[in-house]
């Protein structure tokens, strides 16, 4: 038995049903927060040197910050397509492909790892990291597929999929 399957046999009841929907809404109040008070904003990212300064809530408060990816702040059009036509359906069907408790532990050691590679990167370079693995995770679980983003189907090869995802962190 692999060692998932016997953490979901023991915690499988802390597998939180429609993540990616809470996940969105950490998205919208980031990006209202962006568009209205970027002060406040600024005071939840993680940035390491003002963690190791005793702003510990940035350890969770950045999962706050929106896509970079979507057209910043001044793009609510493309941020409301990447939202609804991206990020939900990706996450409810890797939801319901892997079941809630192996999506929920991918989303939380994903947060995990983004910390821990920031207070690495923070200790070795001084540097800050932001990161987001959710296309990583698409091009992986769903090989053979094709990315259909309305009214355009995407076929590509699974490897230049997944190089390409990894251009997009």
């Amino acid at each position: 038995m692999k060692f998932i399957d016997k953490l979901e046999r023991k915690f499988g009841r802390f597998g939180i049903p429609n993540l990616t929907v809470y996940i969105i809404g950490c998205y919208v109040l980031g990006y209202f927060l962006a568009m209205f008070a970027p002060g406040v904003l600024d005071m939840l990212s993680l940035d390491m040197s003002m963690v190791m300064k005793g702003q510990i809530w940035r350890l969770v408060t950045w999962v706050i910050y929106p896509p970079s990816s979507v057209g910043g702040t001044g793009n609510l059009v493309m941020f409301l397509l990447a939202i609804f036509f991206f990020y939900y359906p990706i996450g409810t069907s890797l939801e319901r492909t892997w079941g809630t408790f192996r999506y929920t532990l991918y989303i939380f050691s994903g947060l995990l790892f983004t910390v821990i590679a920031a207070v690495l990167l923070y200790v070795f370079t001084g540097g800050y990291v932001m990161m987001n693995g959710i296309p990583i995770l698409l091009a992986v679980a769903f090989l053979p597929h094709i990315i259909s983003v309305f009214p355009f189907s995407l076929p590509m090869q699974s490897h230049i999929r997944i190089f390409s995802c990894c251009l997009c962190l």
